[in-house]
């Protein structure tokens, strides 16, 4: 299934070793545990800053860790992501900031970090090195370094690093039980062969979806997925993709599909366990769309609980946008106009 022509940096193999990352991310924070541990206490809000795909993971761990605070029955402290800039008005000293950059040379996430750090609010810095690790230890901020497999790896492929580090971080700190852990390296465990089954089937979807214009969407509660699929296919195949959510979009954005300018695709991930009228809105949009004649292909979220649910609906989409890219005689993993945006900044 190799094609090192077209992918010369291997992406494959880091779509197909995504299981590992979970393992990892958890042992970069233990190396961590002494400069963590000061920073127990209760705390009312959590804010994650970053940018791109060290954003990403960001929304993802949200979603399980309001899944857990049901199933296991501790208090959801409010856990959201800031992606500029400055500090939102909830920023205090009653809230963590964990700061993420892959490079650690962010531009906009460094210029939060010195925000922050000069009003001395809690923090604590995520990067695999750069100015951010550099200003961490300046300023004697909690810091975790993140694991960098091989040259060229790039930051939206290392959700599982970032959401395992999250996690940890919030155990050491008090807010989370330790028991997430065990639960999530256990689920680990089963993704290698889903990954594995999942190739041929993204594979096939991916290439049909050359020269079209790929638009997802989920439910409101799992619109990270959406949006996370919608930016590998931007990045890994260089290629326009849109994405939104029910039923927000059946108010608004369906209607612009009356008149298309171009050939959209539509992927609607859906879990069976949603709202029956949320199921419904899947159903009626799907044979709406059919009707006008355009392409509709849902996407059954598949897995027993959320952690599942979540990570294997993502390594699907890694396998549709990484073979797009190929059907497009694209490398899928460097993403020059970004370095080339940042060099004219």
């Amino acid at each position: 299934m190799e094609n090192r022509e077209k992918d010369p940096s291997n992406m494959r193999k880091v779509i197909l070793e995504e299981y590992a990352q979970f393992q990892e991310g958890f042992c970069t924070v233990d190396n961590a545990t002494k400069e963590i541990i000061p920073l127990v206490k209760p705390y009312k809000r959590i804010l994650v800053f970053g940018m791109g795909g060290s954003a990403l993971p960001c929304d993802i761990t949200d979603i399980y860790i309001r899944d857990a605070a049901v199933r296991l029955h501790f208090p959801y402290i409010p856990f959201s992501s800031f992606r500029s800039y400055e500090t939102p008005l909830e920023s205090s000293k009653e809230t963590l900031h964990i700061i993420c950059s892959h490079s650690g040379n962010t531009e906009e996430t460094l210029s939060a970090l010195e925000v922050i750090a000069k009003k001395g609010f809690p923090l604590i810095g995520v990067s695999s090195g750069g100015t951010l690790e550099r200003r961490c230890l300046e300023l004697d901020i909690p810091f975790v370094k993140l694991p960098i497999p091989f040259l060229n790896f790039q930051p939206r492929m290392a959700s599982g690093h970032f959401f395992s580090v999250l996690i940890g971080i919030l155990i050491r700190s008090g807010i989370l039980p330790e028991i997430l852990r065990e639960e999530i390296l256990s689920e680990a465990k089963n993704m290698q062969q889903c990954i594995e089954n999942q190739e041929m089937i993204a594979k096939e979807i991916g290439e049909s979806l050359k020269g079209k214009t790929p638009i997802i969407y989920s439910s409101e509660r799992f619109r990270a997925l959406a949006m996370t699929w919608k930016i590998k296919i931007n990045e890994n195949a260089k290629t326009p993709a849109f994405w939104n959510y029910f039923p927000e979009l059946n108010h608004n954005e369906m209607v612009g599909f009356t008149y298309p300018q171009a050939e959209f695709s539509f992927f609607l991930l859906r879990d069976e366990d949603e709202d029956p009228r949320i199921l419904r809105r899947f159903e009626v949009f799907s044979q709406l769309m059919k009707k006008a004649g355009r392409e509709v292909k849902i996407i059954d979220i598949s897995g027993n609980t959320v952690y599942s649910k979540l990570f294997s609906t993502l390594s699907f989409g890694d396998w549709v946008s990484y073979y797009l890219a190929l059907a497009y005689d694209i490398d899928p993993t460097p993403v020059d106009m970004v370095e080339a945006f940042k060099k004219m900044l």
